[in-house]
């Protein structure tokens, strides 16, 4: 493992990485005004016209390639000709995969579908639940739960839950999840996302809103891992109960 500055146009998306990218403008910004932070994670491609493939860092990447688009449209000098990256020389699949789990999973904008689906990946490519948990900074029973609702919603339900981009929480998912019929599914999820039902949720302050926000600021406390844990579940627990009772 060694730290490079490479050329940006040696430098590719990870093929196996398909997500919809989102707030890409907004980093875009950021990046422009603060600077790359953290480097991207490369290894050496085995597919592909780039030379290099990223590992961990594809949205920052797609973020400064929005960055020069913008600074092209502008006639300015294009920025990030080069681009600081962390290259692993030898790296398996597997290590790329938990690499690519632990920076998705991150992301405060990822939805429980998105996650699951990193989530079920991983675990197909032969690692257990606890062990993705543990690459991914989370309780096994998150884990468990977000590769429940990857499994049992239904497309039309996310492409739903995207269009609206709507903040939904694991409870909530996992409440459609257990809906197995499609048509039934649906049309929970589009009265869970109507307006009249998201104002009423938001003019109370359930126990589920104040467990998430208590959840939200867990890795701020100075506590051992085990407790973190233990308090983690608990709150997801409370999350779940309180979801299920507001339907």
């Amino acid at each position: 493992m060694s730290y490079k500055e490479l050329a940006f146009g040696d430098l590719q998306i990870d093929p196996k990485n398909r997500r919809q990218y989102r707030g890409i403008a907004d980093l875009g910004r950021s990046i422009g005004s603060e600077g790359l932070i953290q480097p991207l994670r490369v290894r050496y491609s085995t597919a592909g016209e780039k030379r290099y493939t990223v590992t961990a860092g594809n949205r920052r990447l797609k973020a400064i390639e929005w960055l020069r688009d913008q600074a092209a449209l502008d006639g300015k000098k294009k920025p990030f000709a080069t681009v600081p990256c962390i290259v692993d020389e030898d790296v398996s699949a597997a290590r790329v995969r938990s690499m690519r789990t632990a920076e998705n999973t991150a992301r405060e904008d990822k939805a429980p579908f998105e996650i699951g689906a990193e989530f079920l990946e991983a675990q197909r490519g032969g690692k257990s639940q606890e062990e993705i948990a543990r690459s991914a900074a989370k309780s096994q029973a998150y884990v468990s739960k977000c590769i429940a609702v990857a499994k049992n919603l239904k497309p039309e339900t996310i492409r739903l839950l995207r269009k609206a981009r709507a903040e939904t929480s694991i409870s909530v998912c996992l409440i459609l999840a257990k809906e197995p019929d499609r048509a039934k599914q649906l049309a929970l999820a589009e009265k869970i996302l109507s307006p009249q039902h998201r104002q009423k949720r938001k003019g109370t302050a359930s126990p589920s809103s104040r467990a998430r926000r208590v959840l939200e600021k867990l890795d701020r406390y100075r506590i051992s891992d085990s407790a973190r844990s233990a308090v983690r579940a608990v709150l997801e627990y409370v999350m779940g109960q309180s979801a299920e009772l507001s339907l």
